[in-house]
């Protein structure tokens, strides 16, 4: 009975993480630009108190709602979320803030939310960003703590963001790790962010962020940026594109195996 409530099967996308300032926000407004440009455009709601920066972005018109009450998820806050995404015919992108990340856990747990989404038809995917550098144990136990809670019940999503340093442990590439092959039968696929010049397409896309812009406003030839910024942050635009289309078509990962 529920699935008639939205009618025809519905993606929903989740971005989590308990690591601060690896890049959430930004995948969420990549993620629905994308879902816009190729013509379904999503509803978007950003759950980021203390940092609102999804909503920031005016043209992807996310809704900010502060769902804490305290350290604790505020259970009428949360359900008018909810309320509203199934209210939704559209594709739906939801941004939920690092301090958000373990009361959502065991929320997500309490009231089997998951269950209700694919209930109402919501094909649930859930995203979450693994960090190079000095975040990088901490984002990578964030993934495993999310495969392993959560893997049946959604397809994951892995964003490697080679900002802060090389996604790399003991030298070896994200899909040769071990937390990789434990749980790959989770994993829906990833997309690899491009590592952009320090002086160039990284001050670009810093300025296109801080902005508010989406990529298609800032490539735009109205956009406030010069020429060659519009030319590289097209580039950067096609390069993440790409690696998400082949995501959401379905892809498989054909170099992870399974633990032995």
């Amino acid at each position: 009975m529920e699935k008639e409530r939205g009618g025809t099967e519905r993606a929903l996308h989740i971005i989590m993480q308990g690591k601060g300032g690896v890049g959430k926000s930004t995948v969420a407004r990549f993620l629905a630009e994308f879902l816009l440009d190729h013509g379904a455009p999503p509803a978007c709601f950003d759950l980021d108190a203390v940092n609102p920066s999804f909503s920031a972005v005016k043209a992807l018109k996310a809704k900010a709602s502060d769902i804490m009450d305290g350290d604790l998820i505020d259970p009428r806050k949360f359900d008018a979320v909810v309320e509203a995404v199934l209210d939704t015919n559209d594709a739906v992108v939801i941004d939920c803030g690092a301090s958000t990340f373990n009361p959502m856990l065991a929320y997500i747990d309490e009231i089997d939310l998951f269950a209700v989404l694919g209930d109402a038809g919501f094909n649930v995917h859930l995203h979450t960003v693994i960090s190079g550098g000095a975040d990088l144990q901490d984002t990578v136990q964030g993934f495993a703590t999310l495969a392993k809670r959560f893997g049946g019940a959604a397809q994951l999503v892995v964003w490697l963001n080679p900002k802060n340093g090389p996604i790399e442990m003991a030298g070896k590439p994200f899909e040769k790790w071990p937390v990789t092959r434990d749980n790959h039968k989770h994993l829906k696929g990833f997309v690899s962010l491009p590592v952009l010049g320090s002086r160039t397409a990284a001050v670009d896309l810093t300025e296109m962020l801080s902005k508010g812009l989406t990529f298609g406003e800032a490539i735009a030839a109205k956009s406030p940026l010069p020429v060659m910024a519009r030319h590289r942050l097209r580039r950067v635009r096609d390069t993440i594109f790409c690696d998400i289309d082949t995501v959401l078509d379905m892809q498989t990962l054909p170099k992870i195996e399974a633990a032995e």
